[in-house]
């Protein structure tokens, strides 16, 4: 049985070698020959639902093979085994010399809090008792699940002896996963794809989506399927939120923004050399602040990094942060950034939904949110953060200096210029142009890629309607027109 679930850890289990180790010596905690001074007797396993905490914890203690008092919200299938409904019951049997394995799963549900989101004292008590009686007792361990260690606080969690945090599935534990599960229905391109595009599913995810797969596509899984499976099927802790995945933009789409195209060239350099990373001792930087005029391409850099680095976008807009609980909303945003590593968290116009007037420091929402970064660590964080702003003036100082800034300016001539002629070569295919790509990067000074976009498709859409060639006085006109229709805007 050992060997069995030291295997199913290398298969299935994404969690630090050291904390492997750590397992492997509880598993033989009831050993003769053992000195119980130097073991130790709790431990706390979290993580994200959905990645094997429970499992690997039942099989654990049936391999220990002795008495089990559980506490559980459902009814688990155990040899041996004890129930109880109440940590004051779990108490009063722990409280002997036998030979004993306790066991609480889902504590962060079990565990009551008050209306400020504080554990009730009766609780606290408890379970700080039953923590101390295990310390104090050879005989005796305590295996706890949980969905996030942050639901502790400070005196509870400094008793807690080994916390083992559990990481998603790597694509190594995905392609174990789904060739014992599903090899018999899908094939290994399936699979490939699968892993690619399965970034932040839990076990309970990926088999709902392949089921989804089966299921829409004639009991027949494809890529296709699979493809409209994903977009359907999205991880639990993200349902909510619209999700971006395989973006074809890259950095060779981008024109100029050299600090920003050094930032994803150094967050890629690192993405592919994680040991050199933490060799050299360098830490990523995972929250970004993107500033500038509208129409100056913060958005499309937003996917560029996503394609570039092969990592999705969760895509954070007004309604999911103004539509319900602003806070719980901003909490949710956190958790989502400490537990999905290769993902881009991005919150467009974030100047605009957090507040219309000048912010500071007392801003209630901005503060709300620099309350949330203060509780995380920064190691913690491991998704990219990006906030998108029009004008970075409108947060305080202090909420600004936690970010790594990125000015976006207006596009410059010799931008403006290489934008301008994509346009032209991919157009001339298609319609007569006899316009000079200089001229009208000249005229075009102070315009946004959005602005030049407008003209452009004016441009395109009067060569169609009147079937002439698009020249510099076609241009003219052109402008001429847009102008006035903002000088009308203005004025009405």
């Amino acid at each position: 049985m050992v060997i069995i679930i030291e295997a199913n850890m290398a298969e299935f289990v994404n969690i630090q070698e050291n904390d492997i180790k750590t397992i492997k010596y509880l598993l033989n905690y009831f050993k003769k020959d053992n000195d119980s001074t130097l073991l130790s007797k709790s431990y706390l396993f979290f993580g994200t639902p959905g990645i094997g905490k429970t499992t690997l914890v039942k099989d654990i203690i049936t391999s220990m093979n002795e008495d089990i008092i559980y506490m559980a919200w459902r009814q688990l299938n155990l040899k041996n085994a004890t129930k109880v409904d109440t940590f004051e019951k779990l108490n009063e049997l722990a409280n002997n010399n036998k030979k004993q394995i306790i066991f609480i799963d889902d504590i962060n549900i079990l565990l009551e809090k008050n209306e400020f989101d504080v554990i009730i004292p009766k609780h606290q008590k408890s379970i700080m008792e039953l923590l101390d009686n295990v310390k104090e007792n050879a005989n005796k361990v305590l295996l706890m699940t949980s969905n996030n260690i942050d639901f502790f606080e400070m005196p509870i969690l400094d008793r807690i002896e080994i916390t083992i945090n559990f990481d998603l599935p790597s694509e190594k534990n995905k392609l174990n996963f789904i060739n014992s599960k599903y090899s018999k229905y899908i094939t290994p391109e399936n699979i490939s794809f699968i892993i690619k595009n399965s970034i932040g599913y839990n076990y309970r995810d990926l088999s709902e989506m392949i089921k989804f797969s089966w299921r829409i596509n004639d009991k027949k899984i494809t890529n296709k399927s699979l493809k409209r499976a994903l977009h359907t099927c999205k991880p639990k802790g993200l349902h909510t939120f619209d999700i971006h995945h395989q973006i074809d933009t890259n950095l060779k789409d981008i024109i100029g923004k050299d600090k920003a195209v050094q930032l994803v060239n150094r967050l890629s350099l690192l993405q592919k050399n994680e040991k050199l990373k933490q060799n050299l001792g360098i830490r990523r930087n995972n929250l970004i602040l993107f500033h500038g005029p509208p129409g100056t391409g913060k958005t499309f850099m937003v996917k560029a990094i996503s394609g570039e680095l092969k990592i999705p976008i969760i895509n954070i807009s007004t309604k999911e942060i103004l539509g319900g609980n602003v806070y719980r909303t901003l909490d949710i945003i956190a958790e989502i950034a400490k537990t999905h590593k290769d993902y881009i968290i991005f919150i467009d116009e974030a100047d605009k939904i957090m507040g219309g007037n000048m912010f500071d420091e007392d801003n209630s929402l901005v503060g709300s949110f620099q309350a949330v970064l203060d509780n995380i660590d920064s190691k913690e964080i491991q998704a990219l953060l990006i906030l998108s702003v029009n004008n970075p003036k409108r947060f305080g100082k202090a909420f600004r200096d936690r970010f790594v800034n990125i000015p976006f300016l207006l596009p410059n001539f010799e931008e403006r210029l290489i934008f301008l002629e994509n346009k032209i070569k991919t157009a001339k295919a298609h319609i007569k142009l006899d316009i000079e790509s200089s001229y009208i990067a000249e005229e075009t000074e102070n315009m946004s890629y959005r602005d030049m976009d407008r003209i452009w498709n004016d441009l395109m859409f009067y060569a169609l309607e009147n079937d002439e060639p698009i020249t510099n006085d076609t241009f003219d006109e052109i402008m001429g027109a847009s102008k006035k229709k903002i000088v009308n805007c203005i004025v009405d």
